[in-house]
């Protein structure tokens, strides 16, 4: 029975998947979109690939930076599997991107699997940290219903966070985790050190403002008016639906998050449609081309089926060094 369920799960949930994106599409106005994406700033969207790309930059040199207290890893290695996890994201999803880049980095560096389990874990915890910090000052650049709730929640978040992060507390627990757990959670009370977090926070509130450009050079492109505050909504909405990873790339969920996030400001479907497709148009189609050229297409489709197949895999890698 049990192998019944494990043969179809994935098969149910892809036929769910695509049942899902083609409802999606049915209702989707197409017209507006392909209208408003002749008509758009090309310039603009240009810049915004620029920027996000950039983006991609200022979290692999934050990983590096985390990783500084446990062993130097070379910039350029951090890059690169920072590049191919993203690349495997848009051709998997986002977690089996995060396990992509966590499996080439312990691969080409020797880097032991409970260091880099624990670095990958901090990254999204000092980005989470920044995400707070944005929120928490929103009001001081834009305006938006609801804010003020987001804003106390946030200052909250930022305030525990940050001491979880700079005490490191003591977890009564702990000894119960799986090994491979519970080294990793001791690796990572390792690196959470209040000398260390001030350089990758500084990184994560610059890739989040660069984020946040991104959104609001595609939006002006489309001619949405304010962009700099209907980019705010939408980069909320799509970081929200970004949470629950459902399809490579998480295309067609993303397009319906931006325009959720968009209607409540007035903006129509058909102009919130064209920025979510032109936003994906910068962030994947750029990605897996500079991944293809340093990785290979092959490369990429190895190391997406190496982490598929071992997702369940306990490492062998306990006595592995730092």
């Amino acid at each position: 029975m049990r192998r019944s369920l494990e043969r179809w799960a994935p098969w149910t949930a892809a036929a769910l998947i695509l049942a899902g994106v083609a409802r999606l599409a049915a209702g989707f106005p197409w017209r507006g979109a392909v209208q408003g994406a002749l008509a758009a700033n090309l310039g603009l969207v240009a810049l915004a690939l620029v920027v996000n790309l950039v983006s991609l930059g200022l979290k692999g040199w934050a990983w590096q930076l985390i990783l500084r207290p446990i062993r130097r890893i070379p910039w350029r290695s951090a890059q690169a599997a920072t590049l191919a996890g993203a690349a495997v994201a848009d051709l998997a999803t986002s977690l089996v991107g995060e396990a992509a880049r966590l499996h080439l980095l312990t691969v080409k560096t020797g880097l032991s699997f409970r260091y880099g389990l624990a670095s990958v874990v901090y990254v999204r915890a000092v980005e989470g940290l920044a995400l707070a910090l944005v929120l928490a000052s929103a009001s001081l650049l834009v305006s938006a219903p609801g804010l003020r709730f987001i804003e106390g929640a946030s200052a909250v978040t930022l305030l525990l966070g940050t001491l979880v992060l700079v005490r490191r507390p003591r977890l009564p627990g702990l000894g119960y985790l799986p090994r491979p757990l519970r080294r990793a959670v001791r690796a990572l009370g390792k690196m959470a050190q209040a000398r260390t977090l001030p350089a990758p926070l500084a990184l994560a509130l610059v890739n989040w403002a660069a984020q946040w450009a991104t959104y609001a050079l595609v939006l002006a492109a489309c001619g949405v008016r304010p962009a700099w505050e209907a980019s705010f909504a939408a980069l909320v909405a799509a970081n929200l639906a970004g949470l629950v990873p459902v399809s490579p790339g998480n295309v067609g969920v993303f397009q319906a998050a931006v325009i959720m996030g968009l209607l409540p400001l007035g903006i129509g479907a058909d102009r919130a449609a064209l920025a979510g497709l032109l936003l994906q148009a910068i962030q994947i189609p750029p990605v897996l081309g500079l991944a293809a050229m340093v990785f290979g297409w092959r490369g990429l489709r190895q190391l997406r089926s190496a982490v598929l197949l071992r997702r369940r895999a306990v490492p062998a890698e306990d006595g592995a060094t730092a």
